[in-house]
């Protein structure tokens, strides 16, 4: 059975601007507003799992670290901890296929495929932006994190897809 979700955006959006350069600048102070953590723990390291469970994304690096990724109420937290068996999500509830109803679109998340893609995969870099983070992979690209809300629920989950 194919899942869906009716989902809407959180009341904080990104903003726009009237230039790159302003863009770029916003950015870079996002980014340095939102680190919290030591990029020298996940650049160049090996995917070896990934886990998403609706609001958050894990990832275990080669290296006994867990990139950590949750939806927080309209933006995305990333915290990056210490790799302990207990805290891995039991069982795996990632369908390969996830029908998302958003703004009058229906969006066929390959989530499943998403997933595996993820797996073997080197972590390049991070960036922040106000609500959400881009996630640069080897042979993947550039995956942008973000939070919908389940128009059913009122729940945040955490909605990734690869960005342009």
């Amino acid at each position: 059975m194919l899942k869906t979700i009716d989902a809407a955006l959180p009341s904080v959006r990104e903003p726009s601007f009237a230039t790159p350069e302003e863009a770029i600048n916003f950015a870079k102070m996002i980014d340095r507003a939102r680190r919290k953590n030591d990029d020298a723990s996940y650049i160049g390291r090996l995917v070896e799992a990934a886990h998403w469970r609706g609001d958050t994304l894990r990832l275990n690096l080669d290296n006994g670290k867990v990139l950590h990724f949750q939806a927080a109420r309209d933006a995305v937290d990333l915290t990056i901890e210490d790799d302990v068996l207990d805290q891995a999500p039991g069982g795996s509830e990632t369908p390969d296929l996830v029908l998302v109803r958003l703004a009058g679109k229906e969006i066929h998340w390959q989530i499943g495929e998403l997933i595996r893609a993820l797996v073997g995969q080197v972590v390049l870099r991070i960036q922040a932006s106000q609500i959400g983070f881009f996630l640069y992979l080897t042979n993947v690209g550039i995956l942008y994190l973000s939070v919908l809300i389940d128009r059913h629920s009122g729940c945040p989950f955490l909605f990734w897809d690869l960005s342009d």
